[in-house]
């Protein structure tokens, strides 16, 4: 298994840090005005999509929502174990997922 983690960092950035067989990598992603999907995808098509974005209107300011998503509409999202933390930061929740070694970790326009 990897364990990716995804988070947000200033008001712009996605930060994604995976862990696995491999040692450590990852990317940040630009987020700023809008949010970012960021997916985990297998070759058979199984995955998921985490969305971040900044400041959701609705939460007041200053803070990260990061949420699941299934890839479409029928694709169950995978039973892979996931938890929620707040990141160091302070401003951005933390999701942790631990993802079979082969998972696509990405995003659109990568």
């Amino acid at each position: 298994m990897a364990t990716v983690t995804i988070y947000g960092a200033s008001d712009d950035l996605v930060e994604v840090e995976i862990i696995g067989k491999d040692g450590r990598n990852g990317f940040e992603a630009d987020a700023y005005d809008r949010g970012r999907s960021i997916f985990l995808r297998l070759a058979d098509g199984t995955g998921m999509r985490v969305y971040a974005e900044y400041s959701p209107t609705d939460l007041g300011g200053g803070v990260w929502m990061i949420g699941v998503a299934q890839l479409g509409e029928g694709q169950p999202i995978p039973d892979w174990p996931m938890k929620y933390r707040t990141a160091e930061n302070g401003y951005s929740p933390e999701l942790i997922i631990e993802a079979p070694e082969d998972a696509e970790v990405g995003y659109d326009d990568w």
